[in-house]
Formats: structure tokens, C-alpha cells, sequence
């Protein structure tokens, strides 16, 4: 029978047919496609930039137009084509040119150092090969030429106790190894090192020169064991049992008769040490003892050892000793170089002071006893630099390291060495002043910085002091590790080997025995050299050099360090330690708080608080304005006389340039600016002067000798009161850019303007309202005439209304085509005449800021005579205009003003004296408002009016939280309204004081002294201020303390010193009242009834005690 070819069959079930669809469209589509042949003319080979090929990277594919014969391509699956849109998405980055962040760090600035080198010399820059370079093992850490991928080993010194010279001596144990001879005899020459057993698989004298030729059939033999495990320190204890496959015999050694002469038998034992020194020393006691019964038998054993000496100290010579034990163990030398070095935790490494310890690539300070430099490496990084300045900067600020007589940091940028070439001589030549030329070596690699850190770090060794051993143990959790602040036990004494420096610290709680113990095993240490053989550089040197010696070099340090004076150097080696002089708990002075005794009630309280003598604050010094700039004395502005030094400085002006601030850029105004502000804006003002010195000859006369000096240039930036805090900002911006003369630089805020800024504008100064380049103009424009001398004139605009006329001031009302000059009925005489020549200089030519026309005619009213067209431009009558001036008096004297404060502790009182002022004449309207309302609230002023001496009283901002009584919205008897009421009668007792004062010294009778509450100010005081504006926040915060009462009545309720048991136990308590201590307020009687005992005794009692009688007699 013929079998049939079985016929593949279609149709089936779907989820076949599903299977089906699914593997021809994901893998069948592969076979469809032809793969494209190259062609030959590709072949050829050619040089290809880098740029050319990241482009050919990613080939454009054109698309086929749709008309084309050509066959279209079928589609792909979804998931292809979602990979394909995912590798697109990519694409671009291929595109971007390299990142240039390089350029800017060390690397790149050593990459473009070389470039320039190679340019001037004309050679070409070799690429660098890509292949890494082998580091040299003399001058790089081992892990400075390190693949950049590879993992990195650590690598510590052996953790090995270090024994003292008194440790007891230990018994050898036994041993399960046979040892070679050659160990043995190392052994027995040097102490016992390492045991090399048979099973060690080196080779020995007794092996055969075929198998010590042949070490790989040892190395089949013993597959799996390592030489570190074969290592055994006898030294410490072992747990390690071999298994012994056969029985050793071992023969006692054979027993001898000992001899029974009991000092035959004493001089054979070998194990009793018999020193020289303990023989001669019998022998001296034994000669001394035979010399009693001589002439010199009354003096000591040591008298006498001296006198029996036959030594000739003539030719001994003294010499000093490099260490002395717990003496000179300083932790610093008289030279010393510290090398600054790192990235993330720099390190602070003394090295040696010699010229191949410096390279550009790090930073150094060095220290010699008269000076200290900083110098700084050309490749040195940011931290580097930032640490160095540091350091340097706390050794001559905190005298460390035996620095005591340094007077400055000498800074050297090896990048600016044309600014800084004599300290860069001085440098060199206090670290070698032996050679001629000294010459830095060349920077390191970029990548040392961070090996450096590892590895020295790793290298660093901490013990612990054991007295029973005398030996220094371990730390495991800190060996190899940088050390932390934690590990600084007080009752603990530490030594921390970190190569260069060997330091023996001592807790604050240490014991003393311990601690001289610490110092001589530190010193030990120091003297028994190093072992560095497993770490990747020698710490002492900061390369891989002399892994191992026997000492160290004399520039090492070996020191003893206490708690709470740790050097710099010693606190740069950990990463956490405190910043104590950030730590809040000191008071201003520096002093350490003083510790409260809660046993013992406060020695000062609100209540001792006492106010100023009279006398004390009539004699507070005035002086004129002086303006002092770059060490010199300008006065005014024109010239100023030094009483002291006798000397006369002339100021003449050169030139004064200024500029409109706005909030991105500051335009120059023209040159025939002339001083028009705006109190919306801000300005910058360029002042050249230049200042002629001239002094006295002997009879007191001018002298005809004068020295003139350089030109000189100061900025100001004058700010409007009412300009925007950005704008405020933008014009120091724009003073700091402005100032290419690198002068000096003064804020002017509106109103506290200085006489010798006034003098500039040579009394043209105008201060209008609004902002410059406004063209709304008002139709009447008022205008107050400030300023005490005719250079010093200038007119601040104010709002036209007849609320802000004041009789002791000059004002100017201009309308188009009119000027009024309106004169107050109590102005003084100087005022009124550069008011008259202020008016007759506008009217002539008014500046077109104004907006006002260019010329106008000229009016004088006076006080009570406003004509019509006067009275309406302010808005009023005549009658209102007189009633706001009824109680206003001519002044003889100018008004002083004092602020009374409490804030430092005590009572303090100081006379607030205006830039502006003029003693020589009576100053009218020189205060402001802002003087008041800005001063720290609740704020105490006294102004002295000549007539009437008014005590300004601030307010007390009212708390959501905490009510106020000040507010009427509850009750508050805290701190704060006790300091209050204890300033207030202060105040008011100074107050008192100065009246009796002024009427004893200037003949001052009737004086009127009143209070006044901020906010609630009579006309009679705001008259006093040239302009005020009423707050009423602060109208309402006071509505409740307003009274009536004289100076005197109240300053008596504030100082009463008796209180009824009733008024005592009201809430609040009465004003001026310390609740601290009011079980004193009560009579000797009532308070006998109350505590059952007499003030005298309640004060002998510990405070807890009285406060707990207070508590039950209910006032606490």
C-alpha cells in the first residue's frame, strides 16, 4: 500500500489560526527582506574626523514617493516598530557636541596650561594616549594610576599592639611548628616575628634546589590555602590545633643536682638581671654612709654625692635635648608646613619644610615664630584655597601653634604673583633660605586629590592606653577610618598616629598616672619609627616612600594634647568636630554665663531700674556734622577746623555728576542737572573734590604752608521716601557698578539728608512729590524751605493744605505765573532771609520739573495776613490757620531731643542730633516723625522744647495669642509690661531731674513738663515737626492710656513701695508694681500677720521655700 504525502491541511480551529498569524508576522517578515550589498566604491578607506562620525552614526533614509513602481514594503509588527520609535527618541544625544564643564575645572585648566606652553614654545600638543599610565610608585599613591572602573582595595597598617618599654615580660608559648634555622636565628637576634611552618610553602634551607625551583607543584599540592593564613603571631593567642599524624617523642632534658650553698645556688639562676647602675649606686649610698662622721655630715645624701664629684664641668657642653618626656612635648615645631590637600574632606597634613614638599597643584600655610603665609597653588582647587585661608586665619586669630607674636596672614595666589611678589620672597625665603631660585614642582595628575584622601585616611592608627600592660591596644572600630568626635572619652587617654604627627590625648577625667603613661608611650611610638608596608603611600611623606623605618625625622611632631585645647592642626583630622564658637550660650562680651542658683532669689529686678542725673544729660556733647571719608575730616562739605590736631582741611568740589535709577538700568542726567529729586525715585550722585591741608603757626595764625592732595571721588545713592523696595535695591546695585574709582559709598535717605550732600547743589536742591517724567501737574504747589545755611537750602514738597503751615517755618506756594512766599510768625531771622533769596532765584527761572510755567512774580504774605487767593490754595480760613498756631512760642534755644532706652540691662539715654543741624543759630523743624515711630516699641522720648519738655511714650503692638492691658483686651501682667512701667519711671525721673538742671544753669523758670501718647499727640507738639501723619492703628492701640494727670502724679503711683493686702490681690496688678517681688509691697505689720515671720527672715529662707509660703498665702 503507497502512503500518501500528508497534505499540510488550512482552516483549523482560531486560536491555530491566531498562532499562525502571529509567527508569520513576527518572524517570517525577516526572511522577505534582502539584504543590501555594499558597494565597492564604499570600500575605500579614508581619514574620518570625529564629528563626522557621530553624524554617520544615525543615516538619513529617504522616503519613497508614492507613485513610484516600486513595490512597497510591508508592514512590520507593533512591537518593531515601537523599538525603532524608542531608539529615535535617542538619537539626538549623538547629536549634541561634548560638554565644555571640563574646561572650567582643575583638569581643564592644567589641559589648557599646557596648550599656551606649547604655543609659545611652538611645539605640537601630543594627543594623550588612552591606554592608562603607570604611576610611579616613588611619587604617586598606589592607587593614583588606577583604572577609573576598577574597585578600589583598602588597605591598613597591621593592627598590632605596640609595646611600652616597662611591659611585663611574657613566657613563650608552646608551639605545635618546627621552625627552620633560619627562622630561629632571626628569632633569637631580633625577637620573635612570624613562625614559618612545613606546611608555609616557601622554600628552606633543607628543601632541594629542584623543588624550591619549582613552585607551581607546591602551589597543586596546597590548592586552596593562602600565605595570609598560614601567618601566626605568636604574640597572640591561637586557637589553632593541628591534627598530628604521628606521635612525637620527646625526651625531658635530664634533671641536675643543684648546689645547696645558698649563694652558689642564687648566683646560677639565670633569669635575675644585675644592673651596673644599682651597683654603682650601692656603692655610693655605702661611701656616703662612711662620710657622716666627717665636717660635712650635717648636709644630705645629695649635697654630699655632689661634693664627692670629680667631674670637670668646664669642659661639658651643654646641649638641648630634641624631646624632653611631659615638658616639651609641644604639639607644634618652630617650622612647620602644612600641606592642604583634598576634595570632600580635605586634609591638613604637616610635611616637610623643605622646596620639593610644594607643588602647584595643592595649598600650604607655613609657620615660622614671626610670620605666617598662606600660599596657594596655581591648580589648587576652591576647597583647597578656602581651607588654607582658613586655617591661617584661626592660628593667627586664636595664637596657635606658637604663633604668638604673628600680626597678619600672608597670602601668595602663585597665579598673582606680580600683585603679591614680596610676600612670595618672604615665603621662600623663610622655607629655604639657603637656595637661590626656588621653584615649585609641577601639579600632580586631576584625579590625585581623591586617592590622596583614601589612602592617607587608611593609614591613619588610633589606640587605647592600657596601664596593666603598659601598651597601646587597638582601636578596630576607628584603625584605618578618619577619627570622630565621639571617640574623644573624657575619662580615657588616646594616641593618634597619623604618620607626621604622633599626638597623646588626654581626657578632661583622666587619671594622671595614665595620662604620663600616654605621654611616654606616645613618645615610644614616635621613636620606633613605622611600618607601612601594607598600605598604599607612606603617610609621612604623602607617596609611596620608605614603607618601613626605624625612626622619624626630626620635622615630625610628637605632642601632648589636652580637652578644650586641641590645635588646629589635630581638630582638621575629624569630620564632625564642633564649631563651639557658633554655639549659643555665651553672653555678648565673650564671658561665660554666670550660673543661676535656684536657692537664691535675683540679685536685680525691674524695680532697682534708676533714671539719668540732670546734669549727666545736659552735658551730653554736641558737635557740628562732620562728614569723614578715607581718614579725612570734611566738615560741612567746604572746610572743617580740627581742634585737636590743630589742623585746617579746605574741601574744594571738582565735579558732580548724577544719575536717574531705574529697576535694570541708571541713565546719566544732563550736566546742568541740579539737584530736582523725587521721592518715588532713586538717584546716584558722583562727587569729585579734593581736600588742601593746612595748620597753625605759634602765634595761632593761619599758616602759609598748605598741602593739597589727590583727587578723590565718593558716590551717594539718595532714596525717596516713598520709592519701591526694588528700586531701593537697584540703586546700590548700580552705585557698586558706577563706582570704577572704587571710592567711597553712602546710603542718603530722604529727609536725612547730610549738610555736606546739601552743600553739592549749592542751595538749588528741590524734593518733589511723585515719581520723575510725571506730567499730571497740580494747578498750586506747596513747597517748605529746609535747610540751616544758604549752600545747605533746598524745598521739600509737601501736600497743599493748610494742616502742614507751621509758624516756625518759611513757605513757598507757587501757582502758573505767581509765587507766594508765606513767612511764619515764629521763623527765625536766617530762615526768613534764604527763604526771600530761595524765592527770587525761582522766580527768574523755574525748573521745568515743576511744570509751572518759567518765570513767575514774587509775593511776600506773612502769618495772619493771607489774602484770598492764598487762603484758597491750601483750603482754608483764616481763622482755622490761627487756631492751629495759638499756642506756639518764639524759640530762643533749639529744641533737643533724647531717647530713653533700657534695652543693654540699665537705663541709657542718648541726644538724637540730625545731620543738618547748625548750633551757631536756632534750628527750627530739624526732627522728624519717623525718628519716633521707627525707633524699637514701646519707645520713651524727652524733647525739650525750651518752655514745655514734653516724654513721648511709644505702644504696645497687640498678640492674637497673648492679650495686652495696654489693648483693653485682657490681661497682662508678663515681663514686658513690668520693663514698661519701670522704663516709664525712669524716665519720668530723669525728666524731673533736667528741669532743675536747666532752671539752676540757664535761668529756665516755669518750665511745663507733659506726657504724650503716640498717636494721640496735641498740635501744640506736632507743630514742632514739619510734616506728620496721624496712624491710627497706633490711635487705637493708646485709647485707653490717655490721661490727664501732671508728670508728677504719675510718677508717684509708678514709685510707690507700699500696697494695701487689697490692692495687692487685684488683677492686673497696679502699674509700676514688680511681680518678682511683691510680698515686699506690704508694711512690716501685714506682713508679720500673713507669713508669721519678719522680711529680714523670709529673705534668710531658700527660695523654694518662699515660694512656697507665697503660694499659700496667695500671692504668687
Amino acid at each position: 500500500m503507497s502512503t500518501r504525502a500528508e497534505v499540510p491541511r488550512q482552516g483549523g480551529g482560531i486560536m491555530e489560526r491566531l498562532a499562525s498569524l502571529q509567527k508569520h508576522g513576527d518572524e517570517d517578515w525577516k526572511k522577505r527582506i534582502q539584504k543590501q550589498k555594499e558597494s565597492p566604491e564604499l570600500l575605500i578607506s579614508r581619514s574620518v574626523s570625529e564629528s563626522e562620525k557621530k553624524r554617520d552614526m544615525s543615516p538619513v533614509q529617504m522616503r519613497r514617493h508614492q507613485g513610484s513602481a516600486a513595490p512597497a514594503a510591508r508592514p512590520v509588527s507593533l512591537m518593531d516598530r515601537l523599538s525603532k520609535l524608542n531608539q529615535a527618541q535617542n538619537q539626538w544625544q549623538k547629536k549634541v557636541e561634548d560638554k565644555d564643564n571640563k574646561k572650567f575645572t582643575v583638569e581643564g585648566k592644567m589641559e589648557r596650561e599646557k596648550f599656551v606652553k606649547s604655543v609659545i614654545s611652538g611645539e605640537k600638543t601630543s594627543t594623550p594616549d588612552p591606554a592608562p599610565r603607570t604611576p610611579d610608585p616613588e611619587s604617586t599613591p598606589s592607587g593614583a594610576g588606577r583604572p577609573k572602573g576598577t574597585d578600589r582595595v583598602k588597605r591598613t597598617p597591621k593592627m598590632v599592639s605596640f609595646q611600652g618599654s616597662n611591659t611585663p615580660v611574657r613566657t613563650r608559648p608552646v608551639s605545635l611548628f618546627v621552625h627552620s634555622d633560619s627562622v630561629n636565628s632571626e628569632a633569637s637576634a631580633g625577637g620573635v616575628r612570624r613562625s614559618n611552618s612545613l606546611r608555609r610553602l616557601e622554600s628552606s634551607p633543607t628543601q632541594s634546589p629542584t623543588s624550591s625551583s619549582t613552585p607551581t607543584s607546591q602551589q597543586q599540592r596546597f590548592p586552596d590555602v593562602m600565605e595570609e593564613e598560614l601567618d601566626c603571631d605568636l604574640e597572640r593567642q591561637s586557637t589553632y590545633k593541628p591534627a598530628l599524624n604521628t606521635r612525637k617523642t620527646v625526651q625531658p632534658p635530664r634533671r641536675t643536682r643543684g648546689s645547696r650553698n645558698p649563694v652558689k645556688r642564687l648566683m646560677a639562676r639565670q633569669d635575675l638581671v644585675t644592673r651596673e647602675d644599682d651597683l654603682r649606686h650601692t656603692e655610693d649610698k655605702d661611701k656616703i654612709k662612711s662620710d657622716r662622721s666627717n665636717a660635712h655630715s650635717h648636709l644630705a645624701a645629695e649635697a654630699l654625692a655632689g661634693l664627692a664629684s670629680t667631674e670637670d664641668f668646664t669642659t661639658v657642653q651643654l646641649r638641648k635635648e630634641k624631646l624632653v618626656i611631659n615638658q616639651s612635648m609641644q604639639p607644634y615645631r618652630s617650622k612647620m608646613l602644612i600641606q592642604v590637600k583634598g576634595r570632600r574632606f580635605c586634609q591638613c597634613r604637616l610635611v616637610e619644610p623643605v622646596v620639593s614638599s610644594i607643588n602647584s597643584g595643592d595649598s600650604y600655610v607655613l609657620l615660622t615664630p614671626t610670620e605666617l603665609f598662606n600660599w596657594q597653588g596655581k591648580f589648587s582647587n576652591v576647597i583647597e584655597r578656602a581651607r588654607s585661608a582658613e586655617v591661617a586665619l584661626t592660628i593667627l586669630q586664636k595664637k596657635e601653634l606658637g604663633c604668638k607674636t604673628v600680626a597678619r596672614v600672608q597670602t601668595i595666589d602663585e597665579e598673582k604673583l606680580i600683585s603679591c611678589s614680596r610676600e612670595n620672597k618672604r615665603f621662600w625665603s623663610a622655607l629655604c633660605p639657603q637656595e637661590a631660585d626656588p621653584q615649585p614642582r609641577p601639579a600632580g595628575p586631576p584625579h590625585e586629590d581623591e586617592d590622596y584622601e583614601q589612602s592617607i585616611v587608611e593609614a591613619s592608627c588610633v589606640y587605647e592606653v592600657n596601664m596593666s600592660t603598659d601598651e597601646l591596644v587597638p582601636i578596630a572600630d576607628s584603625w584605618g577610618l578618619p577619627p570622630k568626635y565621639s571617640l574623644l572619652d573624657p575619662q580615657k587617654v588616646l594616641v593618634f598616629d597619623f604618620g607626621s604627627e604622633v599626638y597623646a590625648y588626654s581626657g578632661k577625667n583622666a587619671n594622671f598616672e595614665e595620662r604620663k603613661i600616654g605621654a611616654r608611650l606616645a613618645q615610644e611610638k614616635w621613636s620606633a619609627g613605622w611600618d607601612y608596608t601594607g598600605c598604599n603611600l607612606n603617610p609621612v611623606f604623602g607617596i609611596r616612600k620608605d614603607m618601613k623605618a626605624a625612626s622619624r625625622p626630626d620635622w615630625t611632631v610628637v605632642g601632648r594634647i589636652n580637652s578644650n585645647m586641641e590645635t588646629i592642626l589635630f581638630r582638621e583630622k575629624f569630620t564632625d568636630w564642633p564649631d563651639k564658637s557658633r554655639v549659643i550660650g555665651k553672653a555678648a562680651n565673650g564671658k561665660e554665663k554666670e550660673e543661676f542658683d535656684v536657692n537664691s532669689p535675683p540679685a536685680w529686678a525691674w524695680a532697682d531700674l534708676t533714671g539719668w542725673s540732670g546734669d549727666s544729660i545736659r552735658s551730653l556733647e554736641r558737635l557740628q556734622p562732620d562728614l569723614q571719608l578715607e581718614g579725612s575730616h570734611l566738615g560741612r562739605g567746604r572746610e572743617f577746623y580740627d581742634t585737636e590736631e590743630r589742623r585746617q582741611y579746605i574741601v574744594e568740589t571738582l565735579g558732580v555728576k548724577c544719575w536717574h535709577v531705574e529697576e535694570n538700568t541708571s541713565k546719566p542726567l544732563p550736566d546742568t542737572f541740579s539737584g530736582q529729586f523725587h521721592h518715588q525715585d532713586t538717584y546716584v550722585i558722583r562727587w569729585k573734590y579734593k581736600v588742601a591741608l593746612t595748620g597753625r603757626n605759634l602765634k595761632g595764625g593761619a599758616s602759609k604752608y598748605s598741602a593739597v592732595g589727590r583727587d578723590r571721588c565718593a558716590y551717594f545713592f539718595w532714596q525717596g521716601e516713598d520709592s519701591k523696595m526694588s528700586l531701593q535695591g537697584a540703586s546700590a546695585l548700580q552705585t557698586v557698578e558706577l563706582d570704577s574709582e572704587k571710592g567711597p559709598q553712602l546710603r542718603v535717605p530722604e529727609g536725612s539728608e547730610h549738610a555736606a550732600f546739601l552743600s553739592l547743589f549749592n542751595g538749588n536742591m528741590i524734593v518733589y512729590r511723585g515719581r520723575r517724567g510725571d506730567t499730571n501737574f497740580k494747578e498750586c504747589r506747596l513747597f517748605l524751605l529746609c535747610g540751616q545755611e544758604k549752600t545747605e537750602t533746598y524745598l521739600k514738597e509737601l501736600e497743599c493744605s493748610w494742616r502742614n503751615l507751621r509758624s516756625h517755618g518759611v513757605f513757598i506756594l507757587i501757582k502758573r505765573g505767581k509765587m507766594l512766599l508765606w513767612i511764619g510768625g515764629n521763623a527765625a531771622s536766617h530762615q526768613i532771609e534764604m527763604g526771600e533769596e530761595a524765592g527770587r532765584r525761582l522766580s527768574t527761572r523755574i525748573p521745568k520739573e515743576m511744570g509751572l510755567g518759567e518765570t513767575a512774580t514774587l509775593t511776600t504774605v506773612k502769618a495772619g495776613g493771607e489774602t484770598s487767593e492764598f487762603l484758597a490754595a491750601v483750603g482754608g480760613t483764616r481763622e482755622e490757620i490761627n487756631q492751629i498756631f495759638g499756642c506756639d512760642v518764639r524759640l530762643s534755644k533749639t529744641p533737643r531731643l533724647f531717647h530713653m532706652s533700657s534695652v543693654l540691662g540699665s537705663f541709657q539715654v542718648d541726644e538724637v542730633l540730625p545731620d543738618q543741624v547748625n548750633l551757631d543759630v536756632v534750628n527750627h523743624l530739624v526732627f522728624k516723625q519717623e525718628e519716633l515711630y521707627s525707633a524699637e516699641q514701646p519707645g520713651l522720648f524727652m524733647f525739650d522744647c525750651v518752655d514745655t519738655i514734653w516724654l513721648w511714650q511709644g505702644w504696645i503692638e497687640p498678640d492674637s495669642d497673648v492679650p495686652s492691658e495696654g489693648t483693653g483686651s485682657g490681661t497682662n501682667t508678663g515681663s514686658g509690661l513690668v520693663r514698661w512701667h519701670a522704663e516709664r519711671r525712669a524716665a519720668m525721673s530723669s525728666m524731673l531731674d533736667y528741669r532743675k538742671e536747666v532752671a539752676r544753669e540757664e535761668g529756665r523758670k516755669g518750665v511745663a513738663l507733659k506726657l504724650v501718647w503716640a498717636g494721640h499727640e496735641p498740635q501744640q507738639f506736632v507743630n514742632m515737626f514739619p510734616q506728620w501723619k496721624l496712624n491710627e492703628d497706633v490711635q487705637f492701640y493708646n485709647r485707653e492710656w490717655v490721661e490727664s494727670r501732671s508728670v508728677e502724679m504719675v510718677y508717684d503711683d509708678l514709685s510707690r513701695t507700699e500696697y494695701s493686702w487689697a490692692e495687692l490681690q487685684e488683677r492686673p496688678l497696679p502699674p509700676g508694681l514688680d511681680p518678682a517681688r511683691i510680698e515686699q509691697y506690704l508694711s512690716n505689720k501685714t506682713f508679720q500677720e500673713k507669713f508669721g515671720m519678719s522680711k529680714d527672715d523670709f529673705k534668710s529662707c531658700p527660695r523654694w521655700k518662699q515660694i512656697e509660703m507665697k503660694k499659700e498665702t496667695g500671692l504668687f
